[in-house]
């Protein structure tokens, strides 16, 4: 791959949330996704990524785990129903966290790592063709995401990743040229 090549690919990727819910997208498709995360920078080669791919089933019980802290929460009863359905909106949903650091500097790194890992996975996701929306996860829920993905207690969510094959092409964005400082 030549740099235009990498530049048009980084360029083409945007967040698209029209997704065939029906349509599978195959494991070891989802794996090799995955495993680009792994060749992101990580400081001090802690090796922090945690997924869990929710399909299936799963999907909505990870809903329910979600809606039901968002209830104890007080949280708005149409935004709770919401949260019960919303992750069977795509046939794969990447559920991404960050293993807590032995200190505060190794937390905070690792989920800088975790975070360039997302940003792999997304172009991963767009070379295969496939469509991808990064969420923020639920404020408050994240023991309960924790415990439902089978991660280490304290792991920090650091999104979740709607993942299936688009029902429409997502137009170009528009994205502001930088501001860059330079200093000589």
């Amino acid at each position: 791959m030549n740099p235009d090549d990498l530049e048009a690919l980084i360029h083409r990727r945007a967040s698209g949330m029209t997704i065939d819910r029906a349509r599978e997208v195959p494991r070891d498709v989802v794996e090799r996704i995955v495993n680009a995360a792994v060749a992101a920078p990580n400081h001090r080669k802690t090796r922090p990524l945690r997924v869990a791919v929710l399909q299936g089933e799963s999907r909505l019980g990870f809903g329910e785990a979600v809606a039901s802290v968002m209830s104890a929460q007080g949280e708005d009863e149409n935004r709770v129903e919401k949260a019960r359905t919303k992750y069977g909106r795509a046939p794969v949903v990447l559920v991404v966290a960050s293993a807590p650091g032995e200190s505060d500097l190794e937390t905070a790194e690792n989920e800088y790592s975790v975070a360039a890992g997302i940003q792999n996975m997304l172009l991963m996701i767009e070379a295969f063709g496939l469509t991808a929306l990064w969420s923020s996860p639920v404020k408050g829920a994240e023991e309960e995401m924790n415990g439902f993905c089978g991660f280490p207690t304290g792991s920090r969510m650091i999104g979740l990743i709607y993942l299936g094959h688009g029902t429409r092409e997502t137009p170009p964005r528009d994205r502001p040229v930088p501001e860059i400082n330079w200093l000589n």
